[in-house]
């Protein structure tokens, strides 16, 4: 469909997933798990009891005499498969069972098995989060729940079972699978496991201590912020704790992410911040946190570049409300200090010192020393010279402490009765060339004010004039002023009551200081002569293989592709513009040798330059896949030479040929890649991808264009090929069924993942369904590793696989991902060594050494393919470029599979 030089080969990827059986297949009717469980004949018992079935689903829990299994999530979604015997699957198994339907003692249940067959795996369904007085309900057999924020009201209800409550009833735990011995009136976060039914009674059975939300250790603020391993750090960094405050502050920023700040009392070290992404910030029952609400919250301490907050919340509790601590009154000299942050602070009557810092920050000072004021969350500019207040929590970022108001109760300027209403200057400011500043000043008190004005340019007073104002009245003055210097020109305008010295107002400006333009111009004419002979000498030449190429081309038949024929068409235009604008250059040239006046010839060489540049590396982007073409061409049109009867010598030999110029019927296409850059992906944004563009530019030869707006279909449809690595920023619905659709049309996709704490969950809802998903995972090898652990080498190939035949064997790519979890049709690409192993977000391992984790793989959906890829790192320039170095014969494979060039 898309994106080949001249041929077009389709290569169908074939995925064989391994099947593991035991039993004997039966033919037995598929029933679904809702099937199974939805139908009763009294609100209980199925109606296909004593009925043989086959059905599937995934294991979510192992007991020793059987598991369970789940068909998607929600009501009747799961159930119980029981063997007598302990089984062979694992969870995460998606497995096919046939037995027969049997209600045990009210346990709908599938025994008498005949039959399991593993197809695979899958992800394990997210519990279903329910209050405990709803558990107890026949819909939610069997299937995994997860009950939140309960109290333990009896801790021993014999035979190992014990009872919990949220508040909405109680609800049964017991030890099927896991034994905790838990202590009367124990408060714990959640509790998870399959619900099970068994004398009477309905019970949440946990799988392991992982499923028992027990407390952190409770670390008052002040201990967190206080107790640091240098200073800065804290030294709970890391770790997952509670601890308590007064709400001071919920806000959102502009890039919509959410803050919480709380206090412990007041003072130094009081503060903290809470970091809630794009979740609103609210509790569990969906009513928002609040200012003065008094709180309880569970999270990991986390040191974000400097700035100690709390992040990864698993959970907030509202313990009542209590008022807000006052402001902290600090000089301004005082507030960048590592105990005010996250604290409510406040300065007081201090002066602009710098309203443009850049970033939306601006600076002040009361005479003690300046501080940042930043617009974080509250987007103001400074209109005034003079401040009565700021307030705001203090933050820290990018090196600087500052304090970040959060509405426009927190400043409050200062009004004087004469002020400066205007201060102007026709732009530009140029070096030596004097300009007029033209200033207003305003009487809005009641009497006459007799007030002195002095302006102060680069420390120097250049005006210090006295004027009587009326009340209501106003003054006007202006003075030329030639600067000296190029760069930053500030200039101050200070009005004073003249009889007492009193300070009425105070304005600082910052200009900026151009170099004279026909000094500039004449520099720059012979700059940019210099640079169009020695990088433009060859233009003509290049452009003239390049004309004769593509008409050879056409002479042939030959057709191009809409977009190489409108880079045809640009080239062309733009060298008739590139020798239009140098011929100018020439005929201005002679009059400025006259004059001096060398702006004209600047503007047409410059033009010609820049024009040029760009005309050359579009020649030299398409000229190698037209010279392939044509190339190719002439061979397939090239006489076969025929033996002459009776002289039949290599050397004296008859052309024959049926084939003509006419009869090629091709058209060329230069494939295109689109990289994403709109979701904030910090390997794209920050690290950069330039070794992977030039990688696909230079050796494939192909166009690479990075994406900022919204991922559409109508954008997506235009390119052969689209990378998306981990999104820091959700995909959109709309975004994902965009997606899907480009790839089901056609399209070839390349998803890469990052470790746990990073990978973005909604890569898998474009994944949902083929096959493929990123796991919360990261990969781990004690021995093979450029440094750490957690910097794997992998390097196992499947030589099945067309996308791998650039990889030369014993290759090692450095790694830094997690692991892809693969079913269905898809086939896994890249696995890890032996020494290889996976852990979760708690530490634990998921994949042991010798299971050789997959860290690529490939499905063929619909019309399209789609490759996935663990490490986000890999296709980035980190490293000094040794990812990408190590990564393109991998990635060389995977683009040229994905538009069925191999």
């Amino acid at each position: 469909m898309k994106g080949l030089s001249l041929i077009l080969t389709v290569a169908l990827l074939v995925a064989i997933v391994p099947v593991h059986t035991w039993g004997t297949a039966s033919a037995a009717p598929f029933v679904p798990i809702q099937e199974i469980q939805s139908n009763t004949t009294d609100g209980d018992a199925s109606a296909y009891n004593g009925q043989t079935v086959t059905t599937a689903g995934v294991v979510t829990a192992v007991t020793g005499k059987g598991f369970f299994i789940q068909n998607g999530t929600g009501a009747w979604s799961g159930i119980y498969v029981y063997l007598g015997t302990t089984p062979d699957v694992s969870v995460g198994d998606y497995v096919q069972v046939t037995g027969t339907v049997k209600e045990y003692y009210g346990l709908t249940e599938i025994s008498s098995v005949s039959n399991v067959t593993k197809l695979g795996t899958a992800p394990v369904p997210e519990p279903v989060v329910l209050k405990t007085g709803d558990v107890a309900q026949e819909q939610w057999e069997s299937v995994l729940v997860e009950v939140r924020d309960v109290d333990v009201t009896n801790a021993d209800l014999g035979y190992g079972e014990w009872e919990i409550d949220d508040g909405s009833g109680p609800v049964r735990v017991d030890d099927l699978m896991y034994k905790y011995t838990p202590t009367d009136g124990e408060h714990l976060y959640y509790v998870r496991g399959v619900v099970y039914y068994s004398y009477g009674n309905f019970k949440i059975e946990p799988r392991s201590e992982e499923d028992i939300g027990l407390q952190p250790e409770y670390i008052p603020i002040s201990e967190i912020q206080s107790h640091t391993s240098d200073g800065d750090r804290s030294v709970y960094d890391g770790k997952v704790l509670r601890t308590r405050g007064v709400v001071t502050a919920v806000a959102k920023n502009y890039k919509g992410r959410w803050y919480v700040f709380i206090q412990n009392g007041t003072g130094a070290w009081s503060g903290i911040c809470l970091y809630f992404g794009s979740t609103v910030p609210k509790y569990g029952d969906g009513t928002p946190i609040s200012k003065g609400d008094l709180i309880e919250v569970t999270g990991s301490v986390d040191e974000y570049y400097g700035f100690t907050e709390i992040s990864d919340i698993t959970n907030v509790t509202k313990l009542g409300t209590a008022p807000v601590p006052e402001p902290v009154v600090l000089k301004t000299g005082d507030v960048a200090q590592e105990q005010w942050e996250s604290v409510l602070v406040e300065v007081r009557d201090v002066i602009v010192t710098n309203p443009y810092l850049g970033y939306g920050e601006w600076e002040v000072d009361d005479g003690s020393g300046p501080v940042r004021i930043d617009d974080l969350f509250y987007d103001y500019t400074p209109e005034y010279s003079r401040y009565l207040y700021i307030r705001g929590p203090l933050m820290y970022s990018y090196g600087n402490y500052k304090i970040e108001p959060l509405g426009p109760e927190d400043i409050e300027p200062y009004i004087p009765r004469v002020k400066l209403v205007s201060f102007e200057v026709q732009p530009p400011l140029m070096k030596g060339i004097g300009k007029e500043f033209d200033l207003k000043v305003l009487n809005n008190g009641t009497l006459t004010e007799n007030v002195r004005l002095v302006v102060v340019i680069g420390g120097k007073v250049v005006v210090n004039v006295t004027a009587e104002i009326e009340a209501g009245g106003e003054f006007e003055y202006s003075f030329y002023y030639t600067p000296n210097e190029t760069g930053e020109l500030p200039i101050s305008v200070i009005l004073y009551e003249a009889n007492t010295g009193e300070l009425l107002d105070i304005r600082n400006y910052l200009f900026d200081v151009k170099p004279n333009i026909n000094a500039v111009s004449f520099g720059l004419t012979a700059r940019y002569v210099n640079d169009y002979q020695a990088e433009l000498s060859d233009l003509n030449a290049l452009y003239a293989n390049f004309t004769e190429v593509v008409n050879k081309l056409e002479e042939y038949g030959v057709k191009f592709d809409p977009k190489l024929a409108q880079k045809i068409e640009w080239i062309n235009a733009n060298y008739q513009t590139v020798e239009e604008e140098y011929a100018l250059y020439l005929k201005f040239l002679h009059g400025a040798e006259k004059t001096g006046f060398y702006l004209p010839p600047m503007l047409h060489i410059r033009i010609a330059l820049f024009t040029g540049e760009k005309v050359k590396a579009e020649i030299l982007d398409i000229l190698p896949v037209l010279q392939k073409a044509l190339k190719e061409i002439e061979k397939e049109l090239t006489p076969q030479p025929a033996p002459v009867q009776g002289n039949e010598t290599t050397t004296n030999q008859t052309v024959v040929s049926n084939q003509t110029a006419s009869a090629v019927n091709v058209t060329i296409t230069i494939p295109s890649v689109l990289i994403d850059a709109s979701h904030n992906q910090y390997y794209v944004n920050k690290v950069g991808v330039n070794g992977l563009v030039e990688n696909i530019k230079s050796d494939l030869g192909w166009d690479v264009e990075i994406n900022y707006g919204p991922l559409t279909y109508d954008t997506l449809k235009d390119y052969d090929v689209v990378i998306i690595l981990n999104p820091g920023n959700d995909l959109t619905d709309d975004e994902i069924v965009a997606l899907r659709e480009y790839v089901e049309n056609g399209g070839g996709l390349i998803l890469a993942g990052d470790w746990y704490k990073y990978v973005n969950p909604t890569l898998n809802k474009v994944l949902e369904g083929y096959g493929l998903a990123f796991e919360k995972t990261e990969l781990m090898d004690d021995e093979d590793n450029s440094g750490r652990p957690y910097y794997p080498y992998v390097g196992v190939y499947n030589r099945d696989v067309p996308i791998t035949k650039f990889i030369p064997d014993g290759w090692k790519m450095y790694y830094n991902g997690d692991t892809i979890a693969v079913s269905g049709n898809a086939v896994w690409v890249i696995r890890a060594f032996e020494t290889s192993y996976a852990v979760d977000a708690d530490g634990n391992v998921v994949h042991e050494k010798g299971t050789q984790p997959v860290v690529a793989a490939a499905v063929q959906v619909g019309k399209g393919r789609i490759v996935v890829y663990g490490s986000s790192k890999g296709f980035s320039d980190s490293y000094n470029g040794n990812y990408i170095s190590t990564t393109w014969p991998f990635i060389k494979g995977a683009l040229m599979w994905l538009v069925g060039e191999i």
